[in-house]
């Protein structure tokens, strides 16, 4: 493989570097005094993450996996203005490296005494900057990730190295790097190596292996500096905006200083750590908030400006109190479970009937509760919406409620089963239209574990006749079949009590069971507040069955997100031309709102639309269009198991490719642009507003394996630091090129999967950010993607999957409420769509997620839904009282979570084992559906209060 490598004799590199000491005194060497290997490893039940190697002869740089630190001897550049600097390292053995990562080291860490590699923790390792105490590297549960990189405030450098003879390495640093260590603004430098798919060990001396292999910085210096910085003009207030609830914080902004590289800053007479202290903006105030401080306590702060020479400036003292305890007095009650043992309804000896919530699933074969969402085995004990008497539901104007009935046939054939809902009734002649209420035939299918289960919802006209068991169905086994009951609250209706006759019959055999529907004095919004956004792969689909998913999601406010709308271009560069007659036709009536026009949000538009951009559109990537000199070959039918040797190409693509702004061409470039501004101008035109259009990479380079798509880089979910830097050029070009157009209408979004290394490289120009699975599932998640929010000013949103078929439906609603909980906006499954072989095997047929069917002419329907979707519609809804009473009550998600937890307990997590990709591995704690029918009601009689 060619790597690129230039060479320099490292004797006459020293010999040069000692001359000149000599002869100038301009140049000194930072030897080091310490260093330490980390991995951010857990592998074979063996947690790298804690292991310490602080005196080991070699470090370890492998991509993101592992890394090293090295703290060097400033003292000798104090004071003086740096011209030139240059990190030297040896190397321990065959390389793959082309591109260092450098940054500052926000904390300070303890080298510790282990030598052996991956010895147990002694000084600092991956989770500890000092194992020996458990110092954490910064707030609790943080790792090493945290305060290098971009992240902690920390400063941030990446270059290619020169291959020197004699086996050494060189990466040029910018000033800013040795400026920090003379300040003691930085504990070392740490070190990461790009990566690429070969995941190549390079190992590097360290001091301890002497014998002149210590790494060491070179720096060329001039004139002393001798500039004093400025007074710093400082505000300091509460920080309530990120209020805790067992700590307090304070606001802290600094007027654009002069001559300022950083600030020291105490409070009541103790320094704030450098990973909560940020460097001075070029422009504009600098905002930062010092937390975990006392709560409600007056602090004493001072603040003095650094220069790059050592100098400080005059201390400016002032006092604030920080935040307060962010809690709330409120409480929802103790939820108790419904007891009562029950009968069932029996209708003569041909059938008994019972009811159950919606999203519950009962088994067709035997009749049991499949995963435990409510009381008891079967339908002998009372549950949220049955008593053994009566079907209770309740709501609030503009919702969705709903039951499953369950129909057990007692003779062998059930024949000539009829369903009817009349009209509900409240006082004053008021009612609910039998229009209102929606019936559907529970369509089975086989789970995971190959057991048949209610899977799809076809809809079932009022006293249609069916069978059981379903001869469409052809399952010998069925015992029972269940109808779910859609009830959809009007937007006019008067609050109070709606009642009503569910009329069950088989032939002469009928039985009566009364319903109520209290209606509580709220409205729904048509606007989402959190967006289910159904993301969507084709799967054979049928462009002609794309309208009517829509619609099927619309109406369960779900967004459906699709990318397939492509509009034709012509010509190339700055004159390339959209024609947008096939686009106006596919797409407009989804825009402007006339596709949902007989939904229940009549004509409320989609709420987002995936642009078509990419890699090769609107430019195809080619070695015309993109300056890589390298093998371009994809996969085809005879290379597709030679996945080594194209893996290899990738490889070279890492190892040997332009930076990727340098890479493609101008005429590349100008098309992107071009079609960005046609895209808003004729959206405009159009009066389309109502719609987030996102502009997202979605690439991963191996698909040139998998499925032969022309694309370099994997912006879905970045690993390696060349497909972090692709992921910033696209949205720099996005978000620098849209003009005057609305931002939030004309967004970027990207997917991140690890956002612990994401540090500041997307601020200010990536709009969404949906964080994966692993990185929304655990408190140390949470609060990176709590402050990469705050730093870079993303809209928090998150990706994973529904619940899987052979698990629970309650559990995509605690995906929905703890997203919402812990700051995202939106919750997205990787995938949606299903197909017809989906009908049998759910999930199986696609690989999970099949919450869309392609019925054909077998159901009378071109799709049918998933019961996930009234899952995910549920949660939605659920989801809204939650901003209803957070937005009355004045209470920050925190607080709403904090109020919740004392009556009610959830969380999402990650099966056992999965990567950080997977974004199928989303596991949900167990709740049942009374008490997620409990929760509704409380915060609907809170919402309620005058």
């Amino acid at each position: 493989m060619k790597i690129f490598r230039t060479c320099l004799s490292f004797a006459v590199a020293m010999s040069l570097f000692t001359c000149s000491s000599l002869i100038a005194q301009t140049k000194v060497k930072l030897k080091a005094t310490a260093d330490v290997g980390f991995s951010s490893m857990f592998w074979n039940s063996s947690d790298e993450r804690v292991k310490s190697w602080g005196k080991n002869s070699r470090f370890k740089l492998k991509s993101i996996q592992e890394m090293g630190a090295i703290r060097f001897d400033a003292s000798a550049a104090k004071g003086k203005k740096v011209l030139k600097a240059t990190l030297y390292l040896k190397k321990a053995g065959k390389d793959r490296l082309r591109i260092l990562r450098i940054s500052t080291v926000n904390n300070n860490w303890n080298e510790g005494t282990e030598k052996k590699a991956y010895g147990p923790g002694n000084g600092a390792c991956y989770d500890f900057a000092d194992f020996n105490t458990k110092k954490n590297w910064a707030w609790p549960g943080s790792q090493l990730c945290d305060v290098i990189l971009g992240a902690g405030h920390s400063l941030a450098h990446w270059g290619e190295i020169k291959h020197i003879d004699g086996g050494w390495i060189s990466l040029d640093l910018p000033p800013k790097l040795i400026y920090a260590m003379c300040l003691g603004d930085s504990d070392g430098l740490a070190i990461q190596e790009a990566g690429d798919l070969a995941y190549t060990n390079n190992f590097i001396y360290s001091r301890e292996a002497g014998k002149g292999r210590e790494p060491f910085i070179s720096v060329e210096l001039g004139d002393d500096l001798t500039v004093t910085p400025s007074t710093p003009v400082v505000k300091v207030e509460p920080g309530n905006a990120v209020a805790k609830i067992k700590t307090g914080a304070i606001k802290v902004s600094i007027d654009a200083p002069k001559n300022t590289f950083c600030w020291r800053i105490k409070a009541n007479g103790k320094y704030v750590e450098r990973w909560q202290v940020a460097h001075p903006k070029k422009e504009g105030a600098t905002v930062f908030y010092i937390e975990y401080l006392d709560p409600g306590q007056k602090y004493e702060i001072e603040v003095t400006g650094v220069s790059a020479g050592g100098i400080s400036s005059k201390t400016v003292k002032l006092s604030a109190h920080s935040s307060k305890v962010l809690s709330s007095a409120m409480s929802l009650g103790t939820f108790t479970a419904p007891s009562s043992n029950i009968n069932l309804i029996k209708g003569a000896n041909k059938f008994s009937v019972w009811a159950c919530p919606g999203l519950v699933k009962i088994s067709p074969e035997s009749g049991k509760v499949m995963f435990g969402d409510i009381e008891g085995k079967d339908g002998t004990k009372a549950n949220a919406v049955w008593d053994g008497k009566k079907v209770t539901l309740f709501g609030c104007k503009g919702e969705y409620v709903s039951f499953q009935l369950i129909i057990e046939k007692k003779v062998d054939l059930l024949e000539d089963v009829k369903i009817s809902l009349k009209n509900l009734k409240g006082s004053g002649g008021a009612v609910i239209e039998e229009t209102e209420i929606e019936l559907y035939k529970n369509w089975y299918a086989k789970n995971k574990n190959k057991a048949w289960q209610p899977a799809y919802c076809v809809p079932l006209k009022h006293a249609q006749s069916f069978k059981i068991p379903d001869p469409i169905r052809k399952m010998e086994t069925q015992k029972n079949q269940g109808i779910y009951f859609d009830i959809y609250i009007p937007k006019e209706a008067k609050p109070g009590s709606y009642k009503g006759i569910v009329s069950v019959s088989s032939g002469e055999a009928k039985v009566s069971l009364p319903i109520e529907v209290e209606v509580f004095d709220f409205l729904m919004p048509d606007k989402l507040s959190f967006w289910p956004q159904l993301n969507s792969y084709g799967f054979g689909m049928d462009r002609k069955l794309l309208i009517p998913t829509y619609q099927l999601a619309h109406q369960h406010r779900n967004v459906f997100f699709h990318r397939s709308y492509r509009p034709k271009l012509s010509g190339k560069g700055k004159n390339i031309k959209v024609d947008w007659t096939a686009f106006d036709k596919s797409v407009g009536p989804l825009l402007s709102g006339d596709a949902f026009k007989n939904n229940r949000r009549s004509g409320v538009p989609i709420a987002a639309l995936g642009l078509p951009f990419k890699d090769s559109w609107p430019t195809n990537l080619s070695p015309e269009t993109y300056k890589y000199k390298g093998t371009w070959d994809m996969a085809s039918d005879k290379k597709s198991r030679q996945n080594k040797k194209l893996i290899g190409y990738i490889n070279e693509h890492y190892m040997t490719s332009p930076k990727i702004e340098e890479g493609l061409s101008p005429e590349y470039k100008n098309a992107f642009t071009s079609v960005q501004k046609q895209f808003i101008e004729h959206f405009k035109a159009k009066g389309w507003n109502k719609t987030e259009a996102q502009c997202l990479f979605m690439g991963k380079n191996t698909h040139r394996i998998q499925y032969k798509v022309n694309m370099w880089w994997t912006t879905d979910e970045p690993y390696h630091w060349i497909d972090w830097l692709a992921v910033r050029f696209f949205a720099k070009l996005w978000t620098e090129n849209r003009g005057q157009a609305n931002a939030k209408n004309w967004v970027f979004r990207s997917d991140i999967s690890r956002p612990q290394w994401q540090g500041d490289i997307l601020d200010g120009i990536v709009d969404n950010i949906h964080f994966g699975t692993g990185a929304f599932t655990s408190p140390p998640m949470y609060r990176r993607a709590e402050l990469l929010t705050r730093n870079g000013g993303f809209d928090r949103r998150v990706y994973g999957s529904a619940n899987k078929d052979n698990t629970s439906n309650l559990g995509s609603i605690i995906w929905f409420v703890n997203g919402w909980l812990h700051g995202a906006n939106a919750a997205l499954p990787w995938q949606s769509m299903g197909n017809a072989k989906a009908l049998d095997i759910n999930d199986s047929a696609v690989g999970g997620n099949a919450m869309f069917a392609f019925a054909g002419k077998k159901l009378g329907v071109p799709v049918v839904a998933d019961i996930r979707l009234k899952a995910f519609r549920d949660g939605e809804q659920l989801v809204e009282y939650l901003t209803l009473f957070a937005k009355k009550y004045k209470l920050s998600r925190t607080q709403v979570k904090q109020v919740l937890y004392k009556s009610i307990k959830f969380e999402a997590g990650i099966a056992k084992g999965a990567g950080a990709d997977n974004a199928d591995a989303l596991r949900f704690s167990r709740l049942k559906a009374w008490q997620i029918s409990k929760l509704r009601r409380a915060l609907a009689k809170e919402i309620q209060k005058k």
